[in-house]
């Protein structure tokens, strides 16, 4: 443990500095389909391919947690339990098992291609119309 001390004070520093650094940065903004479009589109560079994903995966995962976790609290283990039956009645698109995030990145980028007419709305609204046009329940 002689490493402890040493890291302690790096990782206390490097808090520090981005503390200080992002005193300079813009506010958070809701993403629009325009920007997830400009930045997806045409496929591109790792770091875009991985925020690309990131996005719709964490929204895919989020709309689902969010529909469960209003159905039935914080009740955990039901939700964990229940979870795909409880998004699916509460958000109306119904992802088969075993989607590959591939699927739902190309599913949501087909979307913005296919209706360049709604690309200055909410990437998160996008997102959740493309799933239940993407996925029908039933």
């Amino acid at each position: 443990m002689a490493f402890a001390r040493p890291i302690g004070r790096l990782a206390a520093a490097a808090a520090l500095g981005a503390l200080v650094q992002t005193s300079s940065l813009a506010p958070v903004q809701a993403m629009t389909g325009n920007a997830f479009h400009a930045r997806c589109g045409d496929g591109g560079d790792s770091v875009s391919d991985g925020f690309c994903r990131g996005f719709v995966v964490g929204g895919f995962e989020g709309l689902a947690f969010g529909a469960a976790a209003t159905m039935v609290g914080a009740d955990y283990p039901a939700m964990e339990r229940d979870l795909r039956a409880l998004s699916e009645l509460g958000l109306g698109f119904c992802a088969p098992e075993g989607v590959f995030e591939e699927q739902l990145v190309e599913l949501f980028s087909a979307y913005l291609a296919a209706h360049p007419e709604r690309r200055h709305e909410s990437a998160r609204l996008l997102l959740h119309e493309a799933l239940v046009k993407g996925f029908p329940c039933g």
